[in-house]
């Protein structure tokens, strides 16, 4: 729970909160939960504070620096704020556009910022190769994958309609760096699933680099006697998904996933 005292004088004046802050560097302001609707915090110093459950509306962002403040995700937005984009500094990664767009910011104006005022960290983009069985947890994966700066395609979502399906599957694969699989009881007997990871293997021997990055939620893989599992849990590190339904664990690994495929550089492979 925020601390009441700490909430209070930043309220009451963002020059006493300021000077206050000068004076005690080693205090991580509390402010988790607390009220700041209609609070203008312009030029208030909010580096290091916790904002996790913080409400906002009409609350007023103006240089400030909230790239290290904690919980930014996890704000409680109950209506649109004002943040000014060339004054207001904000993490390098997708909680920055989370944050924005729970303010009310246009899309077309987070793109601005993206594209101006961020140095986002350049990951490979991926094909989400999944059984539709296993849809929850594929579109909850692609939606945080793009939220951290990752381009990742998906049937559902990005195959224009009447477009032919396996051909859509083939460009979508070959238009992609990395084929990410989620490995189920389901998605091992899938005979789609089987061709997607064989075309992306085929890749790989043309290509001589790794473009295959699977994960489980179960251990239907183990036990799976088709050649190309048996390849996979033979010769490849299988990420371990199988707690994906708890908040802290499936965070774990969606972050040991992030790190892999991040990119070595800016420019990544050109798709043949």
């Amino acid at each position: 729970m925020a601390d009441t005292e700490q909430v209070e004088r930043l309220k009451r004046s963002v020059a006493e909160w300021n000077q206050w802050r000068q004076e005690h560097p080693e205090i991580r302001p509390d402010l988790s939960g607390a009220d700041l609707y209609s609070a203008d915090l312009s030029s208030a110093n909010l580096s290091s504070a916790d904002l996790s459950g913080a409400n906002l509306g009409y609350t007023v962002f103006a240089d400030n620096d909230l790239s290290t403040v904690k919980g930014l995700v996890e704000v409680n937005h109950r209506t649109r704020s004002y943040v000014s984009l060339d004054t207001v500094k904000l993490p390098q990664d997708g909680s920055a556009f989370h944050f924005l767009r729970g303010a009310g910011i246009p899309e077309e104006w987070i793109d601005f910022y993206r594209s101006t005022m961020m140095h986002p960290i350049q990951y490979y983009s991926c094909f989400l190769s999944y059984s539709s069985t296993d849809e929850i947890l594929a579109r909850r994966l692609h939606a945080d994958l793009q939220n951290q700066g990752v381009r990742c395609w998906f049937a559902p979502h990005d195959m224009r309609p009447g477009q032919l399906i396996r051909k859509g599957i083939d460009d979508a694969i070959h238009m992609q760096d990395k084929l990410l699989l989620i490995l189920s009881k389901h998605s091992v007997e899938s005979g789609w699933v089987g061709y997607e990871v064989e075309t992306a293997l085929s890749r790989e021997i043309r290509q001589q680099r790794e473009i295959l990055f699977p994960i489980r939620i179960d251990d239907a893989v183990f036990r799976c006697t088709a050649s190309w599992a048996v390849s996979l849990r033979d010769q490849r590190h299988i990420g371990d998904f199988t707690a994906w339904a708890e908040p802290e664990r499936y965070q774990q690994v969606l972050e040991r996933l992030l790190r892999d495929l991040k990119a070595q550089d800016a420019k990544t492979s050109k798709p043949e």
